[in-house]
């Protein structure tokens, strides 16, 4: 199991099995004391371990907690049911409504926009 070996304010060490190491952006959750509390993977530091950065408050860890690796990056909803809310930055509701239910989308995701080879409106490429 993945367990937390250092805490320094918001950023987390968690070491992981072997070869089981989380790819950088990864979300990693924790459970403290009843709330969920997603860290994203910043580096690989070595001897299995990777340093995170907490994306809430890392009141009340202690090392040895667990951690758990998610396979995948932070997401967020999209779509016409997410105009006009209000999120966190995780991706949860924080307007007093509940969590559309809608597509979510990792927050890396590259713009179509980037990916052609054309200019953009202002000339540059």
């Amino acid at each position: 199991m993945e367990k937390i070996v250092q805490i320094i304010g918001p950023v987390l060490d968690i070491r992981f099995e072997d070869g089981e190491l989380p790819n950088i952006l990864n979300a990693i959750e924790i459970d403290n004391k009843g709330q969920r509390l997603v860290a994203e993977v910043a580096q690989h530091i070595g001897d299995n371990v990777v340093r995170c950065i907490s994306m809430g408050s890392t009141d009340g860890l202690v090392r040895g907690m667990d951690a758990v690796d998610t396979g995948e990056g932070i997401k967020v909803p999209v779509g016409e049911e997410t105009l006009g809310r209000i999120f966190n930055v995780l991706g949860d509701a924080v307007d007093n409504m509940p969590n559309p239910e809608t597509k979510e989308n990792g927050v890396y995701i590259v713009s179509r926009r980037h990916t052609k080879n054309k200019k953009s409106d202002n000339g540059n490429t």
